[in-house]
């Protein structure tokens, strides 16, 4: 429904800055429902303010729709990782792994209780997959993507719809139950599972569905070097009953803090990894255009964003 471009923002004081630019497609732009979504979107992430979300600049509207200006993080996300991996063979180190992890946890935590004069009980993000986990050179990891996310305070019928990837969608959710905090925390527990694994685990059915895999998601993870609680954690996550998961993303955050910390070895070749998947992908065409956005603010965009 949108599409993200890498664009400068050229101050009249010569000044530079590196942005992404995301803007509704031509498609829908007249679309009520997707355009009342994009203003959400822009409204809600500009509420969080956390270093591993990125933070939303600004917000307009111009001849070609509205535009939200984002933070341009200068790196890939997490599923080019994996299919990186993939199409080369090897695994993820496991200290990557759980750094990733805790800061998702802890850009969660942020979202979740976020407080504030327009939001009074936080909000969920709904869409935590591999390609909305952007990470930097140095393996920092930052939540992107607050297109679909709703405040937990919210009682509009439309905000209950089911929506999100299915793979990544909690039973509860699939089931039309709706969604809370716990219904990001499995999602998470997915791409977890995922970065161990370089697979998705098997889908696991609402209470009573067909085909109910009965066995612990960690059974199937076959890597020796995965420690018990982080085995222990992803099972906790995938629960099909989301009260038999971590309460709230602080919990998780605790449970995380035995694992081990992300090593300066680990951090190298990470660097080494993100720069090999940014070269593949600067070989696609730039795009070449010129934008004003509001007063005296130029953004040419150079190429398609993640």
């Amino acid at each position: 429904m949108a599409e993200t471009f890498e664009c400068v923002h050229e101050l009249p004081s010569g000044v530079r800055e590196r942005v992404c630019l995301k803007r509704i497609l031509p498609a829908y732009r007249n679309d009520p429902e997707i355009r009342r979504l994009f203003h959400e979107e822009g409204r809600l992430s500009s509420e969080l303010l956390h270093p591993n979300v990125v933070r939303t600049l600004a917000q307009f509207e111009d001849e070609e729709g509205p535009g939200i200006v984002f933070e341009l993080v200068d790196g890939v996300n997490l599923r080019e990782l994996i299919d990186e991996r993939k199409k080369r063979g090897g695994a993820l180190p496991i200290d990557a792994v759980v750094h990733w992890l805790r800061q998702a946890t802890l850009a969660l935590d942020h979202a979740h209780r976020r407080r504030s004069a327009t939001l009074s009980r936080g909000l969920v993000h709904r869409d935590i997959t591999p390609s909305n986990l952007l990470v930097d050179p140095h393996g920092e990891l930052k939540i992107a993507d607050f297109g679909i996310a709703r405040p937990l305070d919210c009682t509009r019928r439309e905000e209950h719809l089911v929506r999100g990837k299915l793979p990544y969608l909690a039973p509860e959710v699939r089931s039309g139950a709706g969604d809370d905090e716990r219904s990001d925390l499995y999602a998470l527990g997915v791409v977890a599972y995922e970065l161990i694994t370089l697979r998705r685990p098997p889908l696991i059915q609402p209470q009573g569905g067909e085909g109910a895999v009965r066995s612990r998601p960690s059974e199937t993870i076959e890597r020796s070097d995965v420690p018990d609680v982080l085995r222990q954690l992803i099972d906790a996550l995938l629960a099909r009953d989301p009260d038999d998961r971590p309460p709230n993303a602080r919990a998780v955050i605790d449970e995380l803090e035995s694992l081990p910390r992300l090593r300066p070895k680990t951090r190298e070749w990470l660097a080494v990894l993100v720069a090999r998947c940014l070269d593949e992908r600067s070989s696609e065409e730039p795009l070449e255009k010129t934008e004003h956005l509001g007063q005296e603010i130029t953004v040419r965009l150079d190429s398609r964003a993640s």
